[in-house]
């Protein structure tokens, strides 16, 4: 893609500003007296907004790699015919003789994250600008560092143009890929001997890059990284790199380099590794993504979204998709199951046709009632999952009709005139069977798959219904239970590691891995999978298997912390056999040497911990408060009527 040129008009006879002029920073405010003449730079990227400024520092920092004197291919053409001297001071530990041996008239530290106690040496040297108070340490926007740093060298003017023409060229990016805005994105790092994994928060500046061109950084990974620009993660939790797009760059300092990565078989649970929705930033582009200037980033734009373009969509698709016409009362829906044919389907729709969990969830918590049910939907499942809310689920689903269960009963489906119909890709086996079901109305198909977090199962059809808004609200009402959760926990749950299990016939226990969707809520709330279930679980072979059989001489691999027995499915319907089989287990050999049945720790749950939305993950939230905590919840589920929250005998 090319972009256009933009040009920053500079006036050719813009004065430089007065002097003395006072800049505001972190550790309160800085006079420079007049124009400096000896700049020293030691911030770790502050050298490219002087040089774009047609300032050249007298000496920069070093940061890494083997630029000449520390300019990178970006600054070059301003640069010209500098030589700084180069700095070689590791964070942390400034050499005060060397910058005092410059005799420099003013110190750019914007990008150096000092201490109070270096920026007060420093001044004793020289008038010393640091970062502005409003960002985490190496948090500042590059807009905000080249304006202080023009600012600080008497060139606001010069600072404006330039911010200006480098976010003209990310307008007109976001512009062309369309398609981009509101992906949700992890930029992730790996490196060290053991290969940690890490990803950048929205307050890096690397980060920026991506969401200035539309992607958003998920709310779970921002509440892991807090107050800091990036996070490790433990290997439990690498799932949380499983977003729309994951991006990997510094793979110049990756221990194995993509191969590595590539050849990772814990990364290729991920559907953005399978799926093949990741992009490799090039040594030489992510160089000026490190960098994220004023200087660079143009140069990274140029070289990084064609890269982008690849994985998540070119300009040429957006355009095609955006050009899609809709008759009045309809709208353009880019659903999951033809990921190149967007449909039209209703901005308001009336009758819906539901055959998914995460859709009759979704509705009936806005209540918006079906006129078609599948009929999984109606046999008992819901109502094992949260036998309290069985009357208003029947309530709610009322007169809509029954449509079947595997296959689907299209000629039901077709008798509910519906005007919307909503399913997953598990009924709906090839395009033969979409087409018949679209022949009838809308079909929007949600991709089934047992990795993926409910929440996003309920975006998804927020999006589908046209009410994305309202569904924001109400994952940030269970969010905010899950915190509350998180907080009265005290950190009890962190690094213990459990066991989901089910039972689907008397003989038969199955082991679900750590990367199933029941899992999310132990996740969320610092639970880890034990070695062993992760090391079966990477033997995978690319079936991406949710679950596997137990035999009894595997029971040991139930050596965990808790162990949480999902309600028997074969005996769904009977809650005694249930709980007989729960205490044959307690007194079983094999169980009883279990740590987490001798230690009171091993739980009979509803079958909510399928984790399909939000009425189960509400449920999930109370099991956890009672069974875990042993206390009645402290926040109220929305769906149930709460008692005075007190602890359980």
């Amino acid at each position: 893609m090319m972009l256009l040129a933009l040009v920053a008009v500079i006036p050719a006879a813009a004065q430089d500003d007065a002097f003395p002029v006072t800049i505001e920073h972190k550790f309160g405010s800085t006079t420079i007296p007049e124009a400096p003449e000896r700049v020293v730079s030691i911030g770790y990227t502050d050298q490219d907004a002087l040089f774009a400024l047609g300032v050249a520092p007298i000496a920069v920092r070093y940061w890494y790699g083997d630029a000449p004197n520390a300019i990178f291919p970006w600054a070059a053409d301003e640069a010209g015919e500098a030589m700084p001297e180069v700095l070689e001071m590791p964070y942390g530990n400034l050499n005060y003789e060397a910058i005092l041996a410059l005799q420099p008239d003013l110190i750019i530290a914007v990008g150096a994250g000092i201490t109070q106690e270096e920026f007060d040496l420093l001044s004793e040297i020289a008038p010393t600008v640091a970062q502005s108070p409003d960002y985490i340490d190496f948090g500042m926007p590059w807009q905000e560092t080249t304006r202080m740093i023009g600012a600080a060298v008497g060139k606001t003017a010069e600072a404006e143009a330039l911010i200006e023409r480098v976010e003209g060229l990310f307008a007109e990016a976001r512009e062309q890929n369309p398609a981009y805005e509101g992906q949700t994105l992890a930029l992730a790092y790996n490196y060290g001997e053991d290969r940690t994994y890490g990803f950048y928060s929205s307050q890096d500046s690397r980060a920026r890059f991506f969401t200035d061109l539309g992607f958003v950084v998920p709310q779970e990974l921002e509440a892991i990284a807090g107050e800091q620009f990036y996070a490790d993660l433990s290997t439990e939790r690498i799932d949380l790199l499983d977003q729309d797009l994951l991006v990997f760059l510094g793979l110049q300092f990756a221990q194995g380099g993509r191969e590595a990565i590539e050849t990772d078989p814990l990364l290729s649970q991920l559907n953005a590794i399978r799926e093949e929705r990741v992009v490799y930033i090039p040594a030489e582009y992510d160089d000026a993504l490190q960098f994220s200037t004023v200087l660079s980033l143009e140069y990274a734009l140029e070289g990084i979204l064609p890269e982008l373009q690849a994985v998540a969509g070119s300009s040429e698709t957006a355009s095609a998709q955006a050009a899609i016409e809709c008759e009045a009362g309809f709208r353009a829906f880019d659903h999951e199951f033809l990921a190149t044919d967007p449909l039209c389907v209703p901005e308001d729709p009336q009758r819906i046709v539901i055959a998914d969990f995460a859709a009759l969830d979704l509705m009936y918590t806005l209540d918006i009632a079906p006129v078609g049910v599948w009929n999984l939907l109606l046999n008992g499942w819901y109502a094992n999952m949260v036998p309290e809310l069985l009357p208003s689920l029947e309530a709610y689903v009322g007169d809509a009709a029954d449509i079947g269960a595997i296959p689907l009963n299209v000629e039901a489906i077709l008798a509910a005139d519906p005007d919307l119909i909503l399913v997953n890709s598990l009924l709906v086996p090839d395009d033969a069977a979409y087409e018949q079901l679209s022949a009838i109305a809308p079909t929007v198909v949600k991709n089934e798959t047992n990795v993926d977090d409910w929440r996003e199962y309920i975006r998804f059809y927020g999006e589908a219904l046209n009410v994305a808004e309202e569904t924001e609200a109400l994952l940030a009402d269970y969010e905010a239970r899950l915190q509350a959760l998180i907080a009265d926990s005290n950190g009890a749950f962190d690094g213990q590691t459990a066991s989901l299990i089910q039972v689907n016939d008397p003989a038969t226990i199955y082991l679900n891995f750590p990367n199933y969707r029941g899992w999310v809520p132990l996740r969320d709330v610092g639970f880890v999978g034990s070695e062993a279930q992760l090391a079966l679980m990477n033997q995978d072979d690319g079936d991406n298997t949710p679950n596997i059989p137990l035999s009894n001489e595997e029971v040991a691999l139930l050596d965990t912390d808790y162990v949480i027995l999902m309600n028997a499915a074969f005996a769904a319907e009977d809650s005694t056999a249930n709980q007989e089989l729960y205490e044959a287990y307690q007194t079983d050999p094999l169980w009883s040497a279990l740590p987490a049945v001798q230690n009171g720790r091993f739980y009979l749950v509803d079958l909510a911990w399928q984790a399909n939305g939000l009425i189960s993950g509400h449920a999930v939230i109370d099991d956890m408060y009672r069974l875990f905590l042993n206390m009645e919840p402290t926040t109220p589920n929305p769906y149930l009527e709460q008692s005075e929250a007190t602890e359980t005998p």
